[in-house]
């Protein structure tokens, strides 16, 4: 079934055609009205990602809940090897058979059920020994019975974690004071706001193979300067392997970024994909434009602009990429209009990166790839359209984009290097290209090694 949808996605003439009505305009999709376009109406999505991740993601949730009843019959069985080496009872437990890595993805091994949320369970809360804390910690008493999963969402989660009260007060004692700005007082211990619950949940834990460390992690030990044009392609192909088996049946990984890449017995492999979960699940990897102006956010474009992180990087170092994350997050582009009418739509980070990719997406361009020129063309006209001008009124102002030039500049400069791999240069132009909705992981070329492809012989 996975060969014959990943045959069928490399043979969807939509998935190689790019989508750039958005941001360059088409007659086909204006209109007077100022709501965002949804997602429905793009190509990529209608004809090939919008029926398939119903029907993938439909079966994804019916084979985790399979799986859970099986791994749990499994673990009573004592056929887990490790459960003499753990405190989980066969009760609220199991591990999950089969390979933990396959074709670049990487899957839980064991799981099991942990209930958290009373100060009892939570170590550090008024406790006498280290004794307490440990039982407390893995302490599973409680489970959820057969049948009736419970899941953790956000509001619980800072709930359970966040407030350590055992009971909330009575109703005519719940308001709590507000806080001005930049005071120090805080909640008494023991009370929490009204609207809070802190009842005691059950959270399902899972449990994945001991990694050499990640991406993310890498960058900082070993390529703070950054790393070698082979290392990026393998991390790249790595990277691309696992997408492509999720991009086929129409599903996005959802949180693509360094700290997900894990490094696991030589290979690298992606884990941690919350958008597998159920097909309304919001990306947590966030395309400027995918994002922020299409409804809809579930665009398989959102996991390209993560990997162009990512690669961006590797190639750059993570001295100068944090500098450059730095130097993003501090530059306010309301400094730079005097207009009220200033973009509600992007906050402040997201507008200074998508002005920063479309001038380093035009940089690019002087290497001369097909790609590269394709994107840079594409991006120059969006630095000069209207659309860029209404949704981020500060280009208006010469001395903010001098500013998000300069920025650029440090970029390309340390990419156009001579020796740099042409397949790494078009990896970058087509994944940072926020001016094509359409992008995924079957348009972009494979990148080859840097031995058997042309190298780039000047800037």
């Amino acid at each position: 079934l996975a060969r014959k949808a990943g045959a069928e996605a490399a043979a969807a003439d939509v998935l190689f055609r790019p989508d750039r009505s958005v941001v360059l305009g088409s007659s086909k999709f204006r209109t007077s009205s100022p709501r965002k376009m949804a997602w429905e109406h793009l190509d990529v999505a209608k004809e090939f990602q919008s029926s398939r991740l119903r029907k993938a993601t439909k079966r994804l949730v019916y084979f985790r809940h399979q799986l859970l009843k099986t791994s749990t019959a499994a673990f009573k069985q004592g056929e887990c090897t490790s459960a003499q080496n753990c405190d989980i009872s066969s009760s609220d437990g199991g591990y999950l058979a089969g390979p933990c890595v396959s074709n670049g993805l990487m899957f839980p091994s064991h799981w099991f059920w942990i209930k958290v949320g009373d100060p009892a369970d939570i170590p550090g809360v008024d406790s006498e020994s280290y004794a307490q804390d440990y039982d407390a910690a893995v302490s599973h008493e409680g489970h959820v019975a057969p049948g009736t999963p419970k899941r953790m969402k956000g509001a619980e989660l800072a709930s359970a974690l966040l407030f350590r009260a055992k009971k909330v007060a009575p109703a005519t004692q719940r308001r709590a004071p507000l806080l001005s700005r930049g005071s120090n007082s805080t909640l008494p211990r023991g009370t929490a706001p009204a609207a809070v619950s802190v009842a005691p949940v059950n959270v399902l834990a899972s449990v994945f193979p001991h990694a050499q460390g990640d991406v993310g992690g890498l960058c900082k030990r070993l390529w703070m300067a950054g790393a070698t044009d082979n290392v990026t392609i393998l991390v790249v192909q790595s990277i691309l392997r696992g997408l492509r088996r999720l991009h086929s049946v129409g599903v996005p990984h959802g949180d693509l970024k360094a700290a997900n890449v894990l490094y696991v017995d030589g290979i690298f492999c992606l884990t941690d994909m919350p958008a597998l979960n159920w097909s309304a699940t919001p990306v947590l990897t966030k395309d400027p434009v995918a994002h922020t102006l299409v409804q809809g956010k579930r665009l398989l474009c959102n996991d390209m602009w993560g990997l162009g992180l990512i690669t961006l990087s590797l190639v750059v170092g993570y001295t100068e990429m944090e500098a450059v994350k730095v130097s993003l997050r501090k530059l306010e582009p309301r400094a730079f209009d005097a207009s009220p009418g200033a973009s509600r739509k992007m906050d402040a980070a997201t507008q200074n990166w998508l002005v920063v990719s479309l001038m380093l997406l035009h940089f690019l361009g002087r290497a001369g790839t097909p790609m590269a020129i394709d994107s840079s063309n594409a991006a120059t006209k969006a630095l000069s359209s209207s659309w860029l001008r209404r949704h981020v009124p500060a280009v208006s102002s010469k001395a903010y984009l001098e500013a998000c030039q300069k920025v650029a500049q440090k970029l390309a400069y340390s990419i156009l290097v001579p020796g740099r791999a042409s397949s790494v240069i078009e990896s970058l132009s087509y994944c940072l290209d926020v001016t094509d909705l359409a992008r995924n992981s079957h348009g972009i070329p494979w990148p080859t090694e840097a031995g058997d492809e042309e190298k780039m012989t000047s800037i």
